[in-house]
C-alpha cells in the first residue's frame, strides 16, 4: 500500500475510539479519548503539507474534521478537568449518523488509494538540484541512472522530462526510462505566467472543468496555446538549446539528448520550436485533447495505444494526442490520484501501466530516432 493510504488509515484509525465510546461502558471512563480527533487533525494537516496536494486523501481528512468539530465540546472539557463521561441520546443519534460517514469515508480511502510506486528491475542513484533555465524561469531538476554492473544498456544517452507543476511528476517514466539505460532529467519549470502552478491551481481547474461541464483541455493551456510561455519569456529555441547543452555536459560526450514533453510544457516547446530544427535528437510531446498544433502535418499518435505513425522516425517530433480520457497534461494522475481522476473523467492505472506504457513507446521512438540518424551519418560517410 502507498505511504498516503498509509497516512488515510492513522487517520481514521484515530477517530474511532471518540466515535465509539457513546456506546461502550468501558470507553466512557477514558477521558483521554476526547484529545484523539485533534491529535488525527494536526496528524492529518501534517500529511497534508508533506506530500503532493491530492484529493484523494480528503475523504479522510474531513471526515477528521468534522469529528474534531462535534467533540470539540468534549476537549474544552478535557482540558478545565470536568467530567466528560456522558452521553445523552442526541449525542448518541450524532455519534451513530458519524459512523455512517466514517464507514463511508473508510470506503472512500480504500476505493481511491494511490497505486503503489512502480518498482525498477535495476538499482537506481538520484541527485536533485536548481537550474536557471533562463533569466525568467528557473528548474528543479531530479537527475536519476542506473547504476552497478547490472545496469543495463539498451538506452544510451539522455533524457529530459519536461513539465510544469500544473502536470505533476511522470515518476513511473523516470524510472522506467532510467532502468532501461538512460540518464533521465526530471525538469520542473517554475516561473510567472504559467496559468495556474501547483497541486492547489490543478484543482481549481478541475473544479471549473467540472461545473462548466466541459471536458480538458483545462483554463491554464489556453495563455500558452500557440505562444509558448505567456507574454515576452516565451520559452524560445535558444533557451531549450541552452537546455539540451547543459544537459548534454552532464552526460557521455557525443551521447544524443531525447525530451519527453507535457501538457503546458509541451505546449511550449512545439511553439518554441517553430519551424526550425530542435536541439534534441528526439522529442515526444504528451498533448491534451483539442491542442492545436502550431506545425500541421507533424506526426502524431491518438495515444499511446496508437500505431507509430508511418515515416516518423525522419521527423525530430511525435506529438502525442489524447481525448479526455487519457489525462495528458496532468501527469500520472489516474495512479497517483484516482480520486480527481474518477472526477475529471479518467480511469484508475492499475498498476501503472499506462504510465509505463507510455514511457516505453517514448523509448520505442528514440530507439527509430537513433536509427534513423545513424543511418542518415552512414550515407553521408559513403558520399
Amino acid at each position: 500500500m502507498s505511504d498516503l493510504f498509509v497516512g488515510e488509515l492513522i487517520l481514521l484509525s484515530l477517530l474511532i475510539p471518540p466515535l465509539l465510546r457513546p456506546f461502550f461502558e468501558r470507553l466512557r471512563p477514558v477521558s483521554g479519548i476526547a484529545a484523539l480527533p485533534a491529535l488525527a487533525l494536526l496528524l492529518g494537516a501534517a500529511v497534508l503539507a508533506g506530500t503532493p496536494f491530492n484529493l484523494s486523501l480528503f475523504p479522510a481528512l474531513l471526515m477528521t474534521l468534522l469529528v474534531f468539530l462535534v467533540t470539540l465540546p468534549r476537549l474544552y472539557r478535557l482540558a478545565a478537568g470536568l467530567p466528560s463521561d456522558w452521553f445523552d441520546v442526541g449525542i448518541r443519534i450524532t455519534h451513530g449518523f458519524l459512523l455512517i460517514l466514517f464507514m463511508g469515508a473508510a470506503w472512500a480511502s480504500w476505493r481511491y488509494a494511490p497505486e503503489l510506486a512502480w518498482s525498477p528491475p535495476a538499482s537506481l542513484e538520484a541527485k536533485s538540484r536548481e537550474l536557471a533555465l533562463t533569466s525568467v524561469y528557473n528548474a528543479s531538476v531530479r537527475e536519476v541512472w542506473a547504476s552497478g554492473e547490472a545496469a543495463p544498456a539498451r538506452g544510451t544517452g539522455s533524457v529530459i522530462l519536461l513539465r510544469t507543476s500544473f502536470e505533476g511528476e511522470r515518476s513511473t517514466a523516470v524510472l522506467a526510462l532510467a532502468a532501461e539505460g538512460y540518464r533521465v532529467f526530471d525538469v520542473e519549470i517554475h516561473g510567472p505566467g504559467l496559468g495556474v502552478s501547483g497541486g492547489a491551481g490543478r484543482y481549481r481547474a478541475y473544479a471549473s472543468t467540472l461545473l462548466r461541464s466541459v471536458s480538458l483541455p483545462l483554463p491554464a493551456l489556453e495563455s500558452v496555446r500557440g505562444s509558448g510561455f505567456p507574454g515576452r519569456n516565451a520559452l524560445r529555441e535558444g533557451d531549450l538549446a541552452a537546455l539540451a547543452a547543459w544537459v548534454r555536459a552532464q552526460g557521455e560526450p557525443g551521447a544524443p539528448v531525447f525530451m519527453i514533453a507535457e501538457g503546458i510544457a509541451a505546449a511550449a516547446v512545439l511553439s518554441g520550436t517553430g519551424g526550425g530544427t530542435p536541439p534534441f535528437e528526439g522529442i515526444v510531446c504528451l498533448l491534451p485533447e483539442g491542442f492545436d498544433d502550431p506545425e500541421p502535418g507533424r506526426p502524431a499518435m491518438r495515444g499511446i495505444d496508437d500505431f507509430m505513425p508511418s515515416g516518423a522516425a525522419s521527423r525530430p517530433v511525435l506529438a502525442v494526442a489524447g481525448g479526455t480520457s487519457d489525462g495528458y497534461g496532468l501527469g500520472e494522475i489516474g495512479a497517483n490520484d484516482p480520486l480527481a481522476a474518477a472526477l475529471a473523467g479518467i480511469p484508475r492505472d492499475a498498476g501503472r501501466k499506462r504510465a509505463e506504457l507510455a514511457a516505453r513507446r517514448a523509448a520505442s521512438f528514440f530507439d527509430l530516432r537513433m536509427k534513423t540518424i545513424m543511418g542518415e551519418s552512414h550515407d553521408d560517410q559513403g558520399t
